[in-house]
C-alpha cells in the first residue's frame, strides 16, 4: 500500500510551481511485493515526469522491511494470551497487517511476536481510524496489553530457561 501523505508545492494559487515533494509510506506484507512495488514506483514516476517535460528524484528516506513474525512464537503467546481471564480477549493470530514498523528490522534477525493491542471504541467514538487526525484511543486497554506482555514473558522465561 502506497499512502502519500503530504504534498507541497507553491506558495501563490496562479503560479505554476518549479518543485513539489510529495512524501508518504510504502507498506507490503512480504518482501518481493516490496521489492516489486519500488521498482515500478520509480519507473512510474520517472516516466510520468518525462512525459511532462520534467524531471524526478526518489529519495527513500527509510526502508522498513515487512513486520513477519515467527509462527511457532506466535502460537506460543497466543497460548499464554489465553490463560489470562480476560474477558472479551481474542487472539488472532492468523492476522496479516502492512505494519510499518521499525520493529520488522529486529523480527528479521530474531526470532520475534508482534501484538496488536485494538483501542478503539464500538460507538461512533470508532469511527475514524488510526493515523486520521479525529481518531480516539481507548486508553482503558492499556492494562490488558501489560498484562498480556508481562504473562507472556513470564510463561515464555518459564518455558524456555
Amino acid at each position: 500500500m502506497l499512502t502519500i501523505g503530504n504534498f507541497s508545492a507553491g506558495s501563490a494559487p496562479n503560479i505554476i510551481p518549479d518543485t513539489a515533494v510529495l512524501q508518504g509510506t510504502l507498506r507490503t506484507n512480504d518482501s518481493a511485493s516490496r521489492e516489486k512495488l519500488v521498482r515500478r514506483l520509480k519507473e512510474v514516476v520517472q516516466k510520468t515526469a518525462e512525459v511532462f517535460g520534467g524531471s524526478a528524484e526518489i529519495e527513500m528516506i527509510s526502508e522498513v522491511p515487512p513486520l513477519i513474525c515467527n509462527p511457532v512464537m506466535t502460537d506460543e503467546m497466543v497460548g499464554y494470551m489465553k490463560e489470562l481471564p480476560i474477558p472479551g480477549l481474542t487472539p488472532v493470530p492468523d492476522t496479516s497487517a502492512s505494519a510499518s514498523e521499525d520493529f520488522a528490522t529486529i523480527a528479521e534477525k530474531v526470532p520475534s511476536v508482534y501484538m496488536y493491542l485494538s483501542a478503539g471504541y464500538m460507538d461512533e467514538r470508532g469511527d475514524a481510524p488510526a493515523h486520521n487526525p479525529k481518531v480516539q484511543f481507548n486508553e482503558n486497554v492499556c492494562p490488558i496489553g501489560s498484562a498480556c506482555l508481562a504473562h507472556c514473558a513470564v510463561r515464555w522465561l518459564e518455558e524456555h530457561p
